[in-house]
């Protein structure tokens, strides 16, 4: 009977320790599917992360008027290790001469870190469809022989010259600095001078852009304008070369764009001029922080919401000796007719060089908030808030939705910043120089942007 029981034990232990073991594989593949599912999540959000930055590059590059759409500078032999073109565009020769910077610019983004690369090749474009089209309306029109139709037809498309290609890389990097595979975007400029070829099936490639973000663009057309930020007070049409100066009043209640007394910064379609190796200037000398150079904002008063309340974007006489130094804004030139919006899908973008005014990474937040500068009425704000804003000067991009809305003639766009109270960090921001062209991107109908 002893020996009975004795067995019926051992065998209830066996019993369970065969349970806890089918329990622990069942755990361990579970674990397993989970983190394999969740390195997938994070690769595919990375990804994401990349191409919406890629997406934002495309979008500041569209204003470049096309003559001017070509290289600043030559690549380093860093771009050619990291970045090098792929496809159709490895065989094309670079255009020179133009506004666009190659880049091997570092950039932090949602949590990815890594540096973008820009790239401008001449596109050969073979019009074969229009060929094709135009000899036979003419051949039947005019009775003309066929050769002589070709000869002219082949003026209309030089094919070497007729198509710009810009290609844009990100590469992202890891804490130690090694790359990983980065994502590479490309669309096609004519030249709006020759004939358009759009509507052909000639191999022309779909502006990712427009095809990813912009489902209404068939219906409207929208085209995207950069506003970049100077130091120069709204009364004026052009820009001036900064000088050092004490931080500035610009958010002020009733400020105006008047030569004297409280008034916003200038924001204007034109890029800086100079060159990459200007003297950095001091907006901001009455400001301690550890890296002088550009605007330093230290924490407001006030936490708060950034679109609302009124208060949260000016500050009222008697705040002004102490809240000046958070807020910041700035006024687009006059424009001289009526700017649209588009009616659905507008959006923006802040550029801004930046990092924090201690020098360490650290937790930080950056009110950025659009309005019409008669009426007061919000039409696009963010709430950009990092969990490691950068320590030293880095490219960082916030995107946010634009409303719809149409300005009188003579009617501006405001732009202001504000690091509220409750930032991590003081916050310190460059711009109105060549290499560091911080600027406010914004969606318009076609026809109707800010001039």
């Amino acid at each position: 009977m002893t020996r009975r029981l004795a067995c019926q034990q051992g065998m209830t232990l066996i019993e369970v320790m065969v349970t806890v073991l089918v329990i622990t594989v069942g755990t361990l593949a579970t674990l397993g599917t989970y983190v394999h599912f969740s390195g997938a999540t994070n690769t595919a959000r990375e990804r994401a992360t990349l191409i919406s930055l890629a997406q934002r590059e495309i979008e500041q590059l569209k204003p470049i008027a096309y003559d001017q759409l070509g290289m600043f500078a030559t690549h380093t032999a860093q771009a050619a290790t990291e970045a090098p073109l792929s496809g159709r565009a490895a065989t094309e020769p670079l255009v020179d001469g133009g506004v666009v910077r190659p880049g091997g610019d570092a950039f932090s983004y949602r949590g990815a870190t890594g540096r973008i690369y820009r790239y401008v090749t001449w596109r050969a474009q073979t019009c074969g469809n229009l060929q094709v089209q135009i000899e036979d309306q003419l051949v039947t029109l005019l009775g003309a022989i066929q050769a002589d139709v070709q000869a002219s037809v082949s003026d209309l498309c030089p094919s070497t010259s007729q198509t710009k290609r810009v290609t844009v890389v990100v590469v992202p990097t890891d804490e130690d600095g090694a790359t990983a595979r980065g994502v590479t975007l490309t669309t096609v400029r004519e030249d709006p001078e020759l004939v358009s070829l759009s509507g052909l099936d000639d191999g022309l490639t779909v502006d990712p852009v427009t095809a990813a973000e912009d489902p209404v663009s068939a219906a409207e057309a929208i085209s995207t304008q950069a506003l970049y930020l100077t130091d120069t007070r709204c009364s004026e049409t052009a820009r001036r070369t900064p000088v050092d100066h004490v931080t500035r009043d610009t958010s002020q209640e009733a400020f105006t764009c008047t030569a004297s007394g409280p008034a916003p910064k200038l924001m204007t379609p034109m890029e800086s001029l100079g060159a990459t190796t200007d003297p950095v200037r001091d907006f901001s000398t009455d400001v301690l922080r550890l890296a002088p150079g550009g605007l330093a904002l230290q924490r407001d008063t006030r936490a708060g919401a950034c679109d609302t309340p009124s208060q949260n974007l000016v500050y009222s006489n008697l705040e002004t000796v102490v809240r000046m130094k958070s807020l910041v804004t700035w006024a687009s030139v006059v424009p001289g007719a009526v700017v649209e919006t588009p009616n659905v899908g507008g959006r923006a973008s802040l550029t801004l060089w930046t990092s924090t005014a201690s020098g360490l990474p650290g937790e930080g937040r950056l009110c950025v908030t659009v309005r019409r500068s008669i009426t007061g009425e919000v039409v696009g704000s963010s709430d950009f808030q990092l969990s490691s804003w950068p320590g030293t000067l880095t490219q960082l991009v916030t995107a946010f939705e634009i409303a719809h809305t149409e300005l009188v003639p003579g009617e501006r766009l405001l732009l202001t910043l504000r690091v509220p109270s409750d930032s991590g960090n003081d916050l310190r921001i460059r711009y109105d120089h060549a290499g560091s062209p911080s600027n406010l991107s914004l969606t318009f109908l076609t026809g109707s942007e800010i001039r």
